[in-house]
């Protein structure tokens, strides 16, 4: 999924207990390719659900 993104630096993926609390923390090493990256997979599907990219609130997660 993000080998078109080769500064990706970690992949962390959440599972929630509740509900739909499955959530992803992408970090990038260039500023440039994760504005790309957001952009392009914002809404784009995953397991038949469209995808919400968003900015982390805090990069410690």
């Amino acid at each position: 999924m993000f080998s078109r993104y080769p500064s990706v630096r970690e992949v962390n993926i959440h599972n929630g207990t509740e509900g739909n609390q499955k959530y992803g923390v992408v970090s990038f090493a260039d500023e440039r390719e994760r504005r790309r990256a957001m952009q392009e997979m914002n809404g784009a599907p995953l397991l038949e659900r469209p995808m919400d990219i968003r900015r982390a609130a805090h990069s410690n997660i």
